[in-house]
């Protein structure tokens, strides 16, 4: 197994001005803008999975749980937490909060909240931070008890992730652009294809923030991205391109939760013959993607799409050598030389460089025989083709697809229910033992039998090959020469942490 890279925090220095009055404008005292790499999906935040959404709503909304850097689970909107039975656990609220329209923060609300997202037809996209959860009920107004199906121990972490919103704004038919919450900021406008633009929530129970006042622009170019950046038109940019590091005012990094990985189709196709599914692992040569596309900010997956930061990780697995003679030998092994098959990936760059991945996966398995058919979608049609209702064993997908992963509950089961159970929304795979590990996994009580349980899934995952294992990025970020924040692992841009210089 590869050793991560170790990437330093570069900064830049601010210039100490003595005797002078600043030069910036005054709305640049309490403000900052923030690029996003595209337009959110939508803001409701129990309904979309989008790393730019969540850029936005995460200032606004809260859940009962909060995840401190170093991944602890601390007190939120709730206050503590006991497993009162084996499929029930019970929260106590902080008192004294308020959504920003006024509703109350209580026990109903929660109940809502908890109701709402697990509803079949409410068809979140957030299914897999779910689990087993089956409802909830109001002990009083700030004791709620939260039920699950079976067994879950992961019930705290999924309260980390799911937001709490108010009934009566969530019903309302124009919540998804317009959200309601109780964290600190609150939307004062959103127009899709333009900027979100957020202001201090008076009412907030926690430390005010610094920041008075957030803009959240979609700016889809990086190299316009790092334009804005210089000129001061932008104060953090993420996804920063390698080659543009050296270029920006201030510079922060940290190890990241994202993983670029593509999805192979066990069901159907070529790759049902796992000879072939290892053939395109050792085809790839992942160092160089590393080093060619990231400038080496991030490591080489170990054969699993999570890293020592989540639960489960399983320490003792290698990454798949770049081999392409090995590879040639199991295409003709399994009497498949060269393989026709159809690749989708994203042409927006939601992802890092994610359409550049493609191509490049594409022409190192084209050199060891693979026939490729590369279709780069809009990203609606992305999401059309990897999330569609008929991706069963009777009617799969087409043969691979990109797709970026980071597991921010910081636990396995998130991963292995989206894609490596049969049901996942994400998987194409199809593996009875599998399936039962992971249904055994998530119902354990005890956190060595739970944790043993993941690391066999992700080495069975692994000599299945299931996917083609690529990469774990760090996170990047360009900063102003004003703005001061220290980036969290997993990858959420809480503005009430950042302050001005």
């Amino acid at each position: 197994m590869r050793r991560k890279a170790t990437v330093a925090i570069v900064a830049t220095a601010l210039l100490a001005v003595t005797g002078c009055a600043t030069t910036a404008p005054e709305a640049a005292v309490d403000s900052i803008t923030i690029a996003l790499s595209a337009d959110p999906s939508g803001l409701d935040p129990q309904l979309v999975q989008d790393g730019n959404a969540l850029a936005v709503y995460g200032n606004i909304s809260e859940t009962l749980v909060f995840r401190a850097d170093d991944g602890e689970l601390v007190e939120g909107l709730a206050l503590s937490w006991e497993n009162i039975d084996d499929t029930t656990w019970q929260f106590a609220l902080r008192p004294d909060v308020e959504f920003s329209n006024g509703e109350p923060f209580d026990a109903e609300a929660v109940v809502h909240s908890i109701e709402r997202i697990i509803d079949p037809e409410f068809a979140t996209q957030q299914s897999g931070w779910l689990g087993s959860l089956s409802g909830a009920e109001a002990v009083d107004d700030l004791t709620v008890n939260i039920t699950t199906s079976e067994a879950d121990p992961r019930v705290p972490s999924r309260m980390a992730l799911i937001t709490i919103v108010p009934p009566v704004a969530s019903e309302e038919e124009g919540f998804g652009s317009a959200p309601v919450g109780t964290g600190p900021y609150v939307l004062d406008s959103w127009t899709r294809g333009g900027d979100a633009v957020l202001s201090v929530n008076d009412g907030y129970w926690g430390d005010a923030p610094e920041i008075q006042s957030i803009t959240f622009r979609p700016v889809t170019d990086a190299t316009v991205r790092l334009a804005s950046l210089e000129s001061g038109e932008l104060d953090l940019v993420s996804g920063l391109l390698p080659e543009q590091i050296d270029q920006a005012p201030q510079v922060v990094q940290s190890r990241g939760l994202e993983f670029p990985t593509i999805i192979l189709d066990t069901r159907d196709g070529a790759f049902a013959d796992v000879r072939v599914r290892q053939a395109a692992n050792y085809a790839v040569d992942k160092q160089a993607l590393l080093d060619g596309l990231y400038g080496g900010y991030g490591s080489i997956a170990s054969c699993q799409m999570i890293g020592p930061d989540v639960f489960g990780f399983n320490p003792e697995l290698e990454a798949y050598d770049y081999d392409p003679e090995k590879a040639k030998e199991l295409l003709a092994e399994a009497g498949q030389p060269a393989p026709k098959v159809t690749f989708i990936g994203d042409a927006t760059n939601r992802w890092l460089k994610d359409a550049e991945l493609v191509q490049s996966v594409a022409s190192y398995l084209t050199e060891v025989g693979f026939e490729v058919d590369v279709q780069l979608l809009d990203f609606g049609a992305f999401l059309d083709e990897l999330l569609a209702p008929e991706n069963t064993a009777e009617t799969p997908r087409e043969d691979l697809y990109f797709i970026g992963h980071g597991n921010d509950s910081a636990d396995a089961d998130v991963t292995y229910t989206a894609f490596y159970a049969s049901t996942g929304i994400d998987s194409s795979a199809s593996n009875p033992e599998m399936d039962a590990m992971i249904e055994a996994g998530r119902s354990e009580l005890d956190a060595d039998a739970r944790e043993s349980t993941y690391q066999e899934i992700a080495e069975i995952g692994c000599d299945e090959a299931n996917f083609i294992f690529l990469l774990n990025l760090d996170n990047t970020y360009g900063l102003s020469e004003t703005l001061d924040w220290a980036p969290r692992v997993d990858g959420q841009i809480l503005v009430k942490t950042m302050s001005l210089k």
